[in-house]
């Protein structure tokens, strides 16, 4: 892996880079195909994106914002869900969308959870991974 694959990897799945991290990057941003790369790998070994995410479990903190699942049977399950403002293990409220296709299930988690860009590092709309 080169090392700006591995900085688009850790932008991805930590969603923050120092500012050396950020200096070596590109001031550009980075590529849709990449992030989507990234995204549809850490998938198909866990199962979900973040990878430490998961739908809301009694007694558990709730994950904020986005979550995108990678069904038995092929298809997608987008996970948009937060908590109660004053208790974090409630949830307040979600919604889920189902996809049959991972290029359209990642392009709406990317559009829901990073429209400005991951970090303030802008995502380039160019370039689109035929997944």
């Amino acid at each position: 892996m080169s090392e700006k694959e591995k900085l688009v990897e850790k932008l991805v799945t930590e969603m923050h880079l120092s500012v050396p991290e950020r200096t070596a990057l590109s001031s550009k941003g980075v590529r849709y195909s990449e992030v989507a790369a990234v995204i549809i790998r850490v998938l198909n070994e866990t199962g979900f994106f973040p990878p430490n995410a998961r739908p809301c479990q009694e007694g558990k903190v709730v994950h904020e914002g986005a979550i995108l699942q990678k069904l038995p049977n092929g298809r997608f399950r987008l996970i948009l869900q937060r908590s109660h403002p004053t208790a974090p293990t409630v949830l307040a409220a979600k919604k889920e969308r189902y996809f049959a296709f991972a290029r359209n299930a990642i392009r709406s988690f990317v559009r829901s959870e990073w429209p400005n860009g991951i970090d303030g590092i802008r995502i380039r709309r160019i370039g689109i991974l035929g997944i």
